[in-house]
């Protein structure tokens, strides 16, 4: 899958998207790391996120805890 059509995004619980991958920092067999940022680089609260990967053919979303 080319980078470009893979879309990393994490929700709150409320659905609303806290943080978005750019293309560049998602390659195929990586790591992505989240710094517990934002996507204007607050620190968010600890608690549950929902992290969801998209390619063309198929979404993935898991649940993630988030502690400090």
């Amino acid at each position: 899958v080319p980078p470009q059509d893979i879309s990393l995004k994490i929700y709150d619980v409320s659905g609303r998207l806290v943080k978005q991958f750019n293309h560049s920092t998602i390659q195929p067999f990586n790591r992505v790391f989240w710094d517990g940022t934002d996507d204007n680089g607050r620190k968010v609260a600890q608690g549950i996120y929902f992290c969801e990967l998209a390619i063309p053919e198929r979404t993935e979303t898991i649940k993630i805890i988030y502690l400090k």
